[in-house]
């Protein structure tokens, strides 16, 4: 995946009407009636649905939440398949003002009071650590993208993309609209990746918020998804509730249950959480977490 600094810059500046259309997913987020009893909203243009995407995305506020339940599946570095069915680990997010530079994030998930999946990043760093496996890897921003860095399983980035937490250039070129029946669908493409050369947002026509985000590769084949449903309303923005990452080709895939989401501000400020988004360092020499990207640097 490649972090380009321009991808994110660009300040919006939102329309009456589509402050709206805010409103009225809002709304919608916040209903209790079945999304089927919900009457199909009329057709946006590229421009509003862009616009509407990206205003819940500037308005949602530092944060954190509780996860409740978290599942998953993959295989690990020794061949081994593990399966986990699980309560408990938090997540904080913390955007920051100049979109040029990516977003804190701290993703807990634990199993015996142990940090089963560790996802974190800052200004500079992002890392992927596993206290119960004793082991992970981080690299730097800087890096990102370059043939000599490696790549983590699950990049911070990309799992904000999938969770729709990230922008979109309104301006860009490479972004395709489409107006379905029952969805609508923004295509983001990308000739130059091998793993994520076309990325799909699938919106739902009745509730106006992305349902599904799916990547393609080169040949066509699905890489990445998501499912994204329980959104809830936070301050100005809504999020999803259950969030579900699958990777089709390792047979593989993340599921999260949130609750308890808050603005995360103390004394009226963005609370300070410096401590969780400072990359750890292994407790001892046993545990193996290695700089993926190391050979940028010689």
């Amino acid at each position: 995946m490649h972090y380009n600094m321009n991808k994110y810059g660009k300040i919006m500046c939102i329309s009456a009407q589509v402050f709206l259309l805010v409103g009225v997913i809002f709304l919608l987020a916040g209903c209790p009636k079945p999304i089927d009893n919900v009457p199909v909203q009329d057709a946006l243009s590229r421009s509003e649905a862009l616009e509407l995407y990206n205003a819940n995305v500037k308005a949602i506020p530092a944060f954190s939440a509780t996860i409740h339940k978290w599942k998953a599946r993959f295989t690990d570095s020794d061949g081994d398949k593990k399966n986990f069915d699980e309560l408990g680990g938090k997540l904080y997010y913390h955007p920051i003002a100049n979109q040029n530079l990516p977003p804190k994030l701290y993703l807990k998930t634990s199993v015996l009071g142990r940090g089963a999946l560790i996802i974190g990043s800052n200004q500079q760093e992002y890392w992927m650590y596993s206290e119960w496996a004793e082991r992970g890897g981080w690299g730097k921003y800087e890096h990102l993208g370059k043939p000599c860095a490696e790549n983590i399983p699950i990049h911070p980035l990309t799992l904000l993309e999938f969770i729709g937490l990230m922008p979109l250039d309104e301006s860009s070129p490479n972004i395709i609209y489409e107006n379905r029946p029952d969805t609508y669908v923004i295509t983001i493409v990308d000739p130059d990746s091998e793993f994520m050369n076309r990325r799909e947002i699938i919106f739902d026509r009745r509730s106006g918020l992305p349902s599904r985000i799916i990547a393609y590769d080169k040949t066509n084949q699905p890489t990445i998804s998501s499912e994204l449903k329980n959104y809830k309303q936070l301050a100005n923005a809504v999020i999803p509730g259950d969030i579900i990452l699958a990777w089709p080709e390792r047979d593989a895939f993340f599921q999260l249950n949130l609750v308890s989401l808050k603005p995360d501000f103390k004394n009226g400020k963005v609370a300070d959480r410096s401590r969780l988004f400072r990359r750890p360092h292994p407790k001892n020499d046993n545990q193996q977490f290695i700089q993926i990207d190391e050979q940028c640097e010689k």
